[in-house]
């Protein structure tokens, strides 16, 4: 099998546990594709791909992305650093909806079946401003997901809040860049990433965006479950 992987940090790798190694070892006979970078928003992603050559057609291929068209607002600094690295974001959720369409209807035709995810948290607190408008996203990306015959929504998301229920959430969120930028230099290993999330006070993540090794896990988890399962369903026809 060929299995593609587009989006931004988070699917990049690093800062925290990579998900995406992970499932490599779930299926050591199939041929993986890491389109994931650091920082991409929806737009972004789509001008970045769009001008790549990809490779033959995927078996499938899983699109998560959205963080960061919210995360860019909750630093001062984080909207210059975007432009410095030109990664444009959705200033609202018209921008963002026009723009994942786009997205979606690209990668639908390069895969046979294309999983899309929805952005998880801005830190494990569910009841702050950044998680109420990732959660307005996840509904966007959801109904377009409904459009393409050979695309299913796998809501992460609701996977990775009902893990929280019961848990005391913690406010923080990744305001320092420096910060992001030194767990990225230093945490070099599971262990050490699992350290510093637990010293924060984290149960998924390691600063409220990046995942940890349970967090990492838990993704992989659910991305091979869903490998297993649509390997076993026809292709949809057209």
């Amino acid at each position: 099998m060929k299995i593609a992987f587009f989006g931004d940090s988070l699917t990049e790798g690093f800062p925290g546990v990579s998900y995406f190694s992970l499932i490599k070892k779930k299926f050591p006979e199939s041929e993986f594709f890491n389109f994931g970078k650091g920082g991409d928003t929806v737009i972004s992603l789509l001008k970045r791909i769009e001008s790549i050559n990809l490779p033959t057609k995927f078996d499938f291929a899983f699109l998560w992305i959205g963080v960061n068209d919210v995360f860019v607002k909750v630093s001062r600094l984080y909207p210059f650093l975007k432009k410095l690295r030109r990664q444009p974001w959705a200033k609202n959720q018209d921008v963002f909806t026009s723009h994942y369409e786009i997205l979606i209807d690209f990668l639908a035709a390069k895969a046979d079946w294309l999983l899309t995810v929805p952005p998880v948290f801005i830190g494990e607190d569910l009841d702050n401003p950044w998680n109420k408008e990732l959660e307005a996203l996840s509904t966007v990306i959801k109904e377009l997901s409904f459009l393409q015959e050979n695309c299913e929504f796998i809501d992460l998301r609701k996977i990775f809040t009902e893990k929280l229920a019961g848990q005391s959430p913690l406010p923080y969120v990744p305001r320092s860049f420096p910060q992001v930028i030194k767990d990225t230099l230093t945490l070099k290993t599971s262990k050490t990433v699992d350290r510093v999330s637990i010293e924060r006070g984290f149960q998924l993540t390691l600063d409220g965006v990046h995942l940890n090794q349970v967090g990492a896990n838990l993704t992989a988890g659910v991305f091979a479950e869903v490998i297993e399962e649509k390997k076993k369903i026809p292709l949809p026809s057209g």
